[in-house]
């Protein structure tokens, strides 16, 4: 799960590129993560 400062970074990486389309890859696009787990946008 993406804790509460991970989202936070995220949104603000995000608000800066201003993308028009995410896509989430690996362990949590399948639903599979666990704490080792790392966040590929």
């Amino acid at each position: 799960m993406i804790t509460s400062n991970q989202a936070t970074i995220i949104k603000n990486v995000l608000d800066r590129i201003n993308p028009t389309l995410i896509g989430v890859f690996g362990s949590y696009a399948r639903g599979e993560e666990n704490e080792k787990s790392d966040v590929i946008l």
